[in-house]
């Protein structure tokens, strides 16, 4: 979208706030909720599939491994107090190397699009609640990244990721956040449970600084590396492969995204 303003509002050159005016406000902010109510029950393979949802998402196979499915699930014990999840299944084929079997599910702007959704610097919050019902030999990450499809997620992300092939022990949730192919990364030592629901929420204070927290409690206060230029642009998306040849499964309630407020945005 292209916007001309032939009279800004300050009278000179059009500026930061006069485009914070037109746009309803220095305060004005994006969000959206997922709640998965209208998930379709899909076989997704490696060309990958729109499945809408109420605000639009796109899923698809990993190219290295057996197509998965998507369903709409409801009625069991696990799924009690949590009606419209989206269960996320993979195929049998798995590895550990760095070329993910599995499926990825991302958000996106036009059907068929898997395109960057924003840029990172915009992030004010964002939350998913979910839950991974098998926590042996399997990776999970929900959050924001450049590349939803890359077990190293590109050059930006600020994510939650489980991986037991990182801490085989026992699966905890980790903070991992990325600038410019630099990366910190945090264990929270919160360990994931098969079954349990998570609310994890990354919400983003200052430019560069994202705070993590999980079930309403902060677990990791990250900076960003290499912080000079902008954030890059990124997807909100998850992901489940499995680490051995065995299904893997992951279930998602809600997710849920609010931008940084306008002024803040333009100032950054």
């Amino acid at each position: 979208m292209t916007l001309t303003l032939r009279n800004p509002p300050s009278g000179q050159p059009i500026t930061a706030a006069d485009v914070a005016a037109l746009l309803g406000g220095s305060s004005a902010t994006y969000s959206f909720v997922e709640d998965f109510d209208s998930t379709p029950n899909a076989t997704i393979t490696t060309t990958g599939q729109y499945i809408g949802c109420n605000t639009g998402w796109f899923a698809r196979a990993f190219s290295s491994g057996a197509s998965g499915s998507i369903a709409n699930v409801s009625g069991t014990s696990v799924q009690e107090n949590h009606p419209g999840v989206l269960r996320v299944l993979t195929g049998a084929t798995g590895n550990s190397s760095a070329t993910l079997s599995g499926l990825y599910l991302q958000k996106a702007q036009q059907i068929s699009s898997t395109s960057q959704y924003m840029r990172l610097e915009a992030l004010g919050t964002f939350g998913a609640v979910l839950n991974v019902p098998t926590v042996t030999s399997v990776r999970v990450w929900v959050g924001l990244a450049t590349a939803v499809n890359s077990p190293t997620f590109g050059n930006d992300c600020a994510l939650f990721l489980a991986d037991t092939g990182e801490t085989p022990t026992v699966l905890t949730w980790q903070a991992v956040v990325r600038g410019a192919a630099g990366e910190v990364r945090f264990d929270t030592l919160i360990p994931v449970v098969a079954q349990q629901w998570y609310d994890l929420e990354i919400e983003q204070v200052t430019r560069h600084v994202f705070l993590f927290r999980i079930n309403g409690v902060l677990a990791a206060t990250l900076e960003r590396p290499n912080q000079s230029g902008n954030l890059g642009a990124v997807n909100l998306g998850a992901l489940v492969a499995p680490l051995s040849n065995s299904l893997r499964e992951l279930q998602l309630d809600l997710a849920s995204l609010v931008s940084k407020p306008l002024n803040r945005l333009l100032a950054a």
